[in-house]
């Protein structure tokens, strides 16, 4: 099996894709770590190469869970979907009528406040998956690896008591890793006469919209967790998570 990412080593670079990176080696608020090579996150891996898939095989990957909706996924067959060592599923957190909320509010993490109380059942969904000893490791993806990857992401590191100025700064990362697909698409949104103040406010990765979103649901849930628990996740999936999470 290949070396897996150690904390200084998270992102793995592979052809086809931009922003794979591992959620362990980071800090706990109780003097532990999260725990390498469970959990990666991602942007779009549907069209990886054959040599970058069997490094993800070769890595250990158990299961995939492609969290775009059915517009998104039919687009094109996605390079696991019928894959005979990994494991693929296919769990929307939101819908073109729930994307379209977004021009109804003004800064990014109301959109991501609302998605979090309007998507409980299919948030439960994924913790479900991710829970399951058998499906580890995982790797979980959207379009771009920001939204509702940055979402999941969020959780699963607020559940292992990582703070949240580090959760906010992996939710930064993703800026970095994806500036040519921006560039790409801001381009695209210009040709296509787009709203450019809200392309740049969609698009963007800034740590505050992070802080926020964990502090909605500190105040809303009392925090991950509680969320969690409102989702309908069992104790002892959320135990498995922070098993799993934490070395």
């Amino acid at each position: 099996m290949a070396t897996r990412p150690t904390a200084f080593s998270r992102h793995l670079p592979l052809e086809g894709v931009y922003n794979v990176r591992d959620l362990g080696g980071y800090p706990t608020r109780d003097g532990k770590r999260t725990r390498p090579g469970r959990f990666l996150r991602s942007d779009n891996i549907g069209r990886l190469s054959q040599a970058a898939q069997q490094k993800l095989v070769d890595w250990g990957l158990k299961t995939v869970i492609d969290l775009r909706f059915d517009k998104e996924v039919n687009s094109f067959v996605h390079c696991f979907a019928a894959h005979e060592c990994v494991r693929y599923l296919n769990i929307s957190l939101m819908n073109p009528v729930v994307m379209s909320s977004t021009e109804k509010r003004e800064h990014l993490y109301q959109f991501y406040t609302f998605l979090l109380d309007e998507a409980k059942g299919e948030f439960r969904q994924v913790m479900e998956v991710l829970a399951s000893p058998e499906n580890q490791p995982a790797l979980f993806h959207c379009h771009a690896g920001k939204d509702r990857t940055g979402l999941i992401a969020g959780l699963l590191l607020s559940l292992a008591n990582v703070a949240p100025g580090i959760i906010a700064d992996d939710y930064a990362l993703t800026r970095h890793y994806i500036a040519p697909l921006i560039e790409m698409w801001r381009e695209e949104a210009i040709e296509r006469g787009q709203n450019l103040k809200r392309f740049d406010r969609d698009n963007a990765c800034d740590p505050r919209t992070m802080l926020k979103t964990l502090k909605f649901l500190d105040v809303k849930y009392g925090g991950a967790e509680g969320y969690l628990r409102a989702c309908r996740v069992s104790r002892t999936n959320l135990n498995s998570l922070k098993a799993a999470l934490v070395e």
